[in-house]
């Protein structure tokens, strides 16, 4: 099957896609029917190729540091999460975004006080 790739071409879950196949794919995978110019930017990072990435081509020495950073960054978040949990105050933002989107409050119970977790 390595003979049968040229460039441009990659290997996805065992299926030898070519670069246009794959731009289609993410034309139909987006929505961008109506997109104004001052998108137009959204459009062209969602469509580019450049951030594809093979985890067959990595080395393993850039696998082991990726995953550094990702336990390094999941630490970090439980370190600050552990801190928010402990003021009950808190919980109250946790549903804030959703009630700015809605017409009414579908969590009205995230109101009561309850006991940090």
């Amino acid at each position: 099957m390595a003979n049968e790739m040229s460039k441009g071409d990659r290997n996805m879950h065992g299926v030898v896609t070519t670069k246009p196949e794959r731009q289609s794919d993410r034309l139909r995978l987006y929505n961008l029917a109506s997109v104004g110019e001052e998108r137009q930017w959204l459009r062209d990072v969602l469509l580019s190729s450049e951030t594809e990435s093979s985890s067959d081509e990595d080395s393993p020495s850039a696998k082991d540091q990726r995953i550094r950073r990702l336990l390094k960054e999941r630490h970090r978040h439980n370190k600050y999460a552990k801190d928010y949990y402990k003021d009950p105050g808190n919980s109250r933002y946790m549903y804030y975004g959703a009630g700015l989107l809605s017409t009414i409050d579908r969590y009205p119970e995230r109101r009561i006080s309850r006991p940090v977790p």
